[in-house]
This record gives C-alpha cells, sequence and structure tokens, in this order.
C-alpha cells in the first residue's frame, strides 16, 4: 500500500483513486488524456486527479440528462419514491468516506463535514 492510498484511504471505499475518469454518460467513461488536479485544503497534497471533458461530451450528457428527465417523469411516485430512498441508504452507508473527502476538499473539520454531508442522507431517506 502507497503513501496515497494510506492516507486518502476514504477515497477507495467510494470508488475514487489518484486518476479518475472525466464523467458517466450513456454508460460509458467520457473524458480526454487532459487532466485537472484536485488538492487537499487541509495539507495541499494531490487529493486526485480527473480527466477533462470534450464540448461534444459535454452536450451528450446535457441530451442525456434531457431524456433521463422525461422518463424519470413519467416513472410512478411509488417507483420514484423507492429510487429516492435506495440512494439514500447508498450514501448514508457511505457517510464517513464521504464526509471524509469534503473536509478535505474544502478544509473543514470533520465533525462540521459530516453534519453537512448526514442531512443530505436524512432527506433523500424521508418517507414520501
Amino acid at each position: 500500500m502507497d503513501l496515497f492510498s494510506t492516507q486518502y484511504e476514504f477515497l477507495d471505499e467510494i470508488g475514487l483513486s489518484l486518476a479518475n475518469p472525466g464523467f458517466f454518460v450513456n454508460g460509458q467513461w467520457k473524458g480526454y488524456s487532459e487532466e485537472i488536479t484536485s488538492h487537499s485544503s487541509v495539507n495541499n497534497e494531490v487529493l486526485g486527479k480527473v480527466r477533462v471533458g470534450s464540448m461534444t461530451d459535454y452536450e451528450e450528457g446535457v441530451k442525456a440528462c434531457c431524456i433521463a428527465t422525461k422518463l424519470w417523469m413519467a416513472t410512478s411516485i411509488t417507483t420514484r419514491c423507492k429510487i429516492v430512498t435506495e440512494i439514500s441508504k447508498a450514501l448514508e452507508a457511505k457517510l464517513k468516506p464521504l464526509s471524509e473527502l469534503v473536509a478535505h476538499d474544502v478544509g473543514k473539520p470533520l465533525t462540521k463535514a459530516i453534519a453537512e454531508v448526514n442531512p443530505d442522507c436524512m432527506f433523500l431517506g424521508q418517507k414520501c
């Protein structure tokens, strides 16, 4: 295990690594070789890198969002509630590593990061 994976073990828990693909559109990761580097606000060390997408990638993403919005609107409220509840449970299961990421990204104490992330999980998990 190298220093990166030891110090930022929480990234692995949420599926991130030192180098990450750009963004997910229509079942595929998009982005080309140019990368943006993210530094920890806590110690200015590299948290990770993410590939940049092209304008075509972003346009494809917007089109996909428009299609997904129509599908979501056509889905029953009962099914949408079930889906949102599952998302809430998945986020809550990753509360600590997500909070650690927020703490490093914006340089706030972990307790404050947890207080920021936890209400989002709870909000999504409210009964419909």
